[in-house]
């Protein structure tokens, strides 16, 4: 039996938006694999006790952890005392990379992120584009964030509704007021456009936007439902046929594959791990982050150009189908059980 213990964020419970590590860790489980996580305790100091005490409890054989690392001001932190603690107890750990952000800490916090990253039995990530970021300190073993590819319907968008839809949270590194200037723009020349902007208010951004959609006359084609449940994104994704996604710093997108699975035509921006995700012209049209007139040009674009947007959703299809659980799924299995053995 393999003993995993999975230090990341599990915080649904309290309405915050699912993390990868929610949708990976009962995955892993199996006859042959024990999984254990910490935490999904809400209050800092709480999450701390109760990783410390996952780590202490981790058996010293036959066991390994897998350790979230992202860059935020308390999340950084607490995964270096997590991976200090491990390499102290002599537990092997996979370091795994999130978020677009994260090369910055190879300018603000290096020391410690070499750290963790030299100490770790395998690095991973989500995406090439981390890997390419940190490919000089480490060998970066890529494995995609994965998606249940049956759970989404697949329609080609031969013909596309000007229907566009916004599904991040509402925080600025997303920057949803560019992406609504630009279906401003779009809806001057497509006037039976409209427009649902779908994810959780964790800053309050929301009701910004919803002042700024009112100053601009789109109040009544504009939709702002807050934070939908998972099973909601298939029906989505049959009711629209465009997605925009306005990132100003972004890496691996579930959303963004989940549009790809369902054949949605996509618009994003050229930053973080969103190139290597999306090809442009292949996969998405792609345009500079914060600039409200070329992303409302691609948005045209779609719609205008015959057979783009079909070759696009086909396209899309096609790359998201790589990403089912069937093939993802081995490959971590594969990672946590070899990383026990080092245990053994």
């Amino acid at each position: 039996m393999v003993h995993v213990t999975y230090v990341g964020n599990f915080l649904s419970a309290h309405g915050i938006n699912p993390t990868y590590a929610e949708a990976l860790a009962p995955r892993l489980a199996s006859d042959r694999i024990k999984v254990r996580t910490a935490s999904d305790r809400l209050h800092a100091a709480s999450r701390l006790l109760d990783t410390i005490r996952a780590v202490l409890a981790t058996p010293r054989r036959g066991s390994c952890l897998i350790i979230d690392l992202c860059s935020g001001p308390r999340a950084f932190p607490a995964a270096l005392l997590t991976c200090g603690l491990a390499h102290l107890r002599r537990r092997p750990y996979i370091l795994a990379l999130h978020g677009g952000d994260l090369p910055t800490r190879l300018r603000t916090s290096r020391a410690q992120l070499l750290y963790m990253i030299r100490h770790a039995h395998r690095v991973v990530s989500p995406s090439a584009y981390l890997a390419h970021a940190f490919a000089g300190y480490a060998t970066v073993e890529v494995i995609p964030n994965a998606i249940v590819v049956s759970d989404y319907p697949f329609a080609a968008r031969a013909q596309p509704r000007p229907h566009f839809l916004y599904l991040r949270a509402f925080h600025p590194v997303y920057d949803p007021e560019t992406a609504l200037r630009a279906f401003a723009q779009v809806r001057a020349h497509h006037p039976e456009a409209r427009m649902t902007m779908a994810g959780p208010d964790v800053t309050g951004l929301q009701a910004q936007c919803q002042e700024l959609a009112a100053s601009l006359g789109l109040s009544a084609c504009v939709s702002f439902p807050g934070r939908l449940p998972k099973t909601a994104i298939p029906a989505l994704g049959q009711e629209h046929d465009i997605l925009v996604n306005s990132s100003l710093r972004d890496n691996t997108p579930v959303s963004t594959i989940e549009a790809m699975t369902m054949g949605m035509a996509i618009v994003a921006t050229t930053v973080g791990g969103l190139p290597y995700l999306l090809r442009d012209g292949e996969t998405a049209l792609l345009v500079p982050p914060g600039d409200a007139e070329s992303m409302a040009e691609a948005m045209r674009r779609l719609l205008e150009e015959p057979g783009l947007a079909r070759r696009l959703s086909e396209n899309a299809r096609a790359e998201a189908e790589r990403m089912d659980w069937s093939t993802v799924l081995p490959r971590w299995r594969e990672l946590v059980e070899m990383a026990a053995a080092q245990a053994a």
